[in-house]
């Protein structure tokens, strides 16, 4: 190597030089360029791990393990899956899968998803538009009813003909717990929904202990309970007697008198006293008196007996009642209850009658539910309760207009029902009465308040 020195602007530049191959040097401006040759070639380094050779379109280069450079060529998977179109009746809907599948939703359709973990819970969003349906007219009593698209309706629009249809039940099928529905009937007749009515699924069943009449140009509201595994009614306004079809008669414990009521009357052989017994609601007590065979009761209407006629109307009746003494071997009395075809008759067993009735040596002293036909011919059911003194009872009875059945509540509870020995198509009043059998003790039954109802078409 050589070194030749130069001085640009009295400052001193060393420069060294190869001391073989051509050099070029110029001058510029100040700038000395020097031009070198290339040097050798130098050696050949290692091979380099670089990528597996193959693969196709679309792959993508993957690990295989955790040993460096251990690679592969591979078909990439997530988020290239089949799209499922939304379906179904009900929400919320619970997709169960880590497929990574797309889910997609048509727009408006009203879903919420919420995610945790692998689960992803479907929903249906605040906003989003009513399902309404309209049902063909009702003509026959339903159960389990689900017309098309019950499910996912929110206004289910209903009409029914004039035979007083019932709707049993409703399926839960598809329903999600605390699911609203509301019912509207825009048809010309009333409908009836009966509770805890043994003809539907019990699971589809109405809970409550009365008949829900949906009357026309009027709504009702219900929302299902799945602990319960029943439809509860959360909006209901019953019949009213200037806007319906129908004749109403109540009776709250005021008077012994009967000049004081208008439509209550009296039939006694003993005595009609107003009070109350502790830790019970003050009552009219009907007693009878001290010989076999007296009696005393209380009936809708006075004057007339009856307020409507088996067969052409839907028929209810309901008393609060206690017993302060228990029929029993020494003083023996029967306590009946009924909607029956001669409510103003002094005998205990009435002709075309439905009703409850009690005594120690019925039905082994619980509460029996009845159906008396034309000729006297009885079909019985078993209420299951047993009767306790001082107990408050709330005593219901229904009867269909088409005369198929007779049902029965206690303490708003469905009991039983009989579908035989109904009544003939004949008046029909209520009645509360109670019959010595036996004995000379004292004994009453206290009425709080009675009810009577007859609905029609």
């Amino acid at each position: 190597m050589s070194e030749i020195q130069v001085t640009i602007q009295n400052a001193p530049i060393a420069v060294t030089l190869p001391d073989s191959g051509p050099v070029q040097a110029s001058i510029a401006s100040d700038v000395i360029r020097v031009t070198l040759p290339a040097g050798a070639t130098g050696a050949t380094g290692a091979t380099g791990a670089g990528v597996p050779a193959g693969g196709s379109a679309g792959q993508v280069l993957e690990k295989i393990d955790g040993t460096d450079y251990n690679t592969q060529w591979a078909t990439p998977t997530g988020g290239s899956g089949t799209d499922l179109t939304f379906s179904g009746s009900a929400s919320p809907y619970s997709l169960n899968s880590s497929t990574g599948a797309d889910v997609t939703f048509a727009e408006g359709s009203g879903v919420t998803i919420a995610r945790s973990g692998n689960q992803l819970t479907f929903s249906a969003s605040g906003g989003s538009s009513p399902v309404v349906i309209s049902p063909a007219q009702i003509t026959s009593d339903q159960d389990n009813y689900s017309p098309t698209d019950w499910a996912t309706a929110t206004l289910v629009r209903l009409s029914g003909d004039n035979g007083l249809r019932a709707i049993t039940s409703f399926s839960a099928t598809g329903v999600s717990d605390g699911e609203v529905k509301k019912l509207v009937n825009v048809g010309t007749y009333p409908l009836y929904i009966p509770s805890d009515h043994p003809d539907g699924t019990a699971a589809n069943r109405i809970s409550g202990g009365e008949d829900y009449f949906l009357m026309p140009k009027r709504s009702l509201e219900m929302v299902y309970d799945a602990t319960a595994s029943r439809w509860i009614v959360a909006d209901y306004s019953p019949p009213e007697p200037a806007t319906c079809k129908a004749l109403v008669y109540h009776m709250s414990a005021a008077s012994n008198i009967a000049s004081a009521w208008e439509h209550l009357a009296f039939i006694s052989s003993g005595a009609v006293n107003i009070g109350s017994v502790a830790g019970t609601p003050a009552a009219i007590f009907l007693q009878p008196g001290a010989t076999v065979g007296n009696h005393t009761g209380m009936y809708f209407t006075r004057g007339v007996g009856g307020y409507g006629y088996f067969g052409e109307t839907h028929a209810a009746s309901s008393a609060m009642v206690n017993f302060p003494v228990l029929s029993d071997g020494t003083t023996s009395y029967t306590m009946v209850f009924s909607i029956t075809g001669t409510a103003s008759s002094t005998s205990k067993d009435v002709n075309n009658s439905a009703g409850i009735r009690y005594s120690h040596s019925i039905n082994s002293g619980k509460f029996q539910c009845f159906t008396r036909s034309n000729s006297g011919t009885e079909s019985t059911a078993d209420s299951g309760v047993t009767v306790a003194a001082n107990t408050v009872y709330l005593l219901r009875v229904e009867v269909d207009k088409s005369l198929t059945e007779a049902r029965f509540y206690i303490n708003n509870a469905y009991v039983g029902r009989t579908i035989s020995n109904l009544p003939t198509t004949t008046t029909l009043g209520t009645r509360a009465f109670i019959y010595r059998d036996a004995g000379s003790g004292s004994f009453s039954v206290g009425v709080s308040q009675m009810f009577g109802f007859a609905l029609y078409p």
